[in-house]
């Protein structure tokens, strides 16, 4: 019985540790656009895990992700407004679901267009909410992306002009 007992306060233990290591977590969502027609147009900026809105300060300089957010975080060094941890926690909560959504994509033949979309990271993966560009269209297609999609827009609407 004494050794059941053991088995089970170190399962508990060790799944205390996988919910930290999930909590460690440097970022969660992005936005990004970039355009070279009619001049140079970027902008790009992300939500760390305490609900920092963040962009870099060297908008000269396209941050293309790959491995995911965390190897990235250092070059978004400039926290223009706050999300309250609440609100952050109910979307962090909706990444794992949308990451499970089909993502439909749809050629595209438009020129000058440039590409546009936002992403949601879970541990070290991208998760595609939505993409518009010159050769593609792609869209998240599970019901937590498009809610995640609608309150992301509903940041970007509150940043300052440039960003």
């Amino acid at each position: 019985m004494t050794r059941l007992l053991l088995h089970f306060m170190i399962l508990l233990v060790a799944m205390g540790s996988c919910e930290e290591d999930q909590d460690e977590q440097q970022a969660y969502f992005e936005y990004f656009g970039v355009n070279h027609a009619w001049g140079f147009q970027y902008s790009h900026w992300i939500i760390d895990g305490a609900g920092n809105v963040r962009v870099s300060s060297y908008a000269d300089s396209v941050v293309w992700l790959s491995g995911g957010m965390d190897p990235h975080i250092s070059k978004f060094d400039s926290v223009i407004f706050h999300v309250p941890k609440t609100e952050l926690d109910s979307q962090i909560a909706k990444i794992w679901p949308a990451s499970k959504g089909p993502v439909e994509t749809i050629e595209q033949h438009r020129n000058d267009f440039g590409a546009y979309g936002f992403n949601a990271f879970y541990q070290d993966k991208i998760i595609p909410l939505s993409l518009r560009s010159d050769t593609e269209d792609k869209t998240n297609n599970s019901t937590e992306a498009a809610q995640l999609i609608l309150w992301l827009q509903g940041l970007q609407e509150k940043l300052p002009k440039g960003n």
